[in-house]
């Protein structure tokens, strides 16, 4: 069943611009799935893309969105990516799933998923919202910012090291692979939570809400880490005689912030003005 509420401001004019008159901002952020890492020798997943307005540190805030009024939203939460393959080695990890906002066609919003680990042997297209690892024998790390965003969704992965060294690891919403592929706090749930880290050599995978997954080790029988789910936030003004929003399925939740309402998407849904 869908979770009935009420909304904040007034009506919106337009969707992923700024505010005008009679125009509603409202906060955001979407966080795709991570990447995973590969076979054997592989570096980490990529995290998944992260963007969002008002609640991240400030490199990375981005513009309010706009939502229509009278308008249903489809919201897809982004898989984390399955694991590659422990054989053959060379085989390069798998992008995570992107996180969309949107009414049917085109896309309105999204981010896009974490990079797949990349193999020491492979060319295989490791890009995303953060890039994929570089696997060992100096491999390079794939790049990110998938989408070409401005601020971007997130960094490279770290090259791998040089003969049996560490492999790479994925980037992060706030680091490039090379320097820690660290994930970017956010408020907008209501607590200080980080979002988006890069997968680590071997089997220490990012934790939390679009991580990539670790990297495979040196041995036939180890694959690397699948990447982590991503996560999707509204976050807007309550007022009390605004009209009713809607959203579902009932997994998905709404709660009250002081004086904002947050919508939480842990699953792919709707959310109907």
């Amino acid at each position: 069943m869908p979770i009935i509420g009420s909304r904040g401001a007034g009506s919106a004019s337009g969707f992923g611009q700024r505010g005008g008159a009679g125009g509603s901002p409202v906060d955001y952020l979407v966080v795709a799935g991570g990447g995973s890492g590969g076979g054997q020798l592989s570096g980490g997943g990529g995290a998944g893309g992260y963007r969002t307005a008002s609640y991240g540190p400030a490199p990375l805030q981005g513009s309010q969105l706009l939502l229509k009024p009278e308008t249903q939203y489809t919201v897809t939460v982004g898989a984390g990516a399955s694991p590659g393959p422990s054989s053959p080695y060379y085989t390069p990890g798998n992008r995570g799933g992107s996180s969309i906002i949107g009414v049917g066609s085109p896309i309105e919003f999204s981010s896009s998923g974490g990079g797949g680990g990349r193999s020491h042997a492979s060319s295989g297209d490791t890009t995303g919202g953060s890039g994929g690892g570089g696997g060992v024998f100096s491999n390079p790390g794939s790049a990110g910012n998938l989408g070409g965003y401005t601020p971007p969704e997130g960094n490279p992965g770290g090259d791998g090291g040089p003969f049996l060294g560490p492999s790479g690891t994925g980037g992060g919403a706030l680091n490039p692979g090379g320097t820690g592929g660290g994930g970017a706090p956010n408020t907008i749930s209501g607590a200080d939570v980080t979002y988006g880290q890069g997968g680590g050599p071997g089997p220490g995978g990012g934790s939390g809400y679009g991580g990539g997954g670790g990297g495979g080790l040196n041995n036939p029988e180890q694959t690397g880490g699948a990447g982590t789910a991503g996560i999707n936030f509204l976050r807007f003004p309550t007022e009390s005689k605004s009209p009713a929003f809607a959203v579902a399925p009932g997994s998905n939740t709404s709660s009250v912030d002081g004086d904002d309402t947050i919508v939480t998407f842990t699953v792919s849904g709707t959310f109907t003005l």
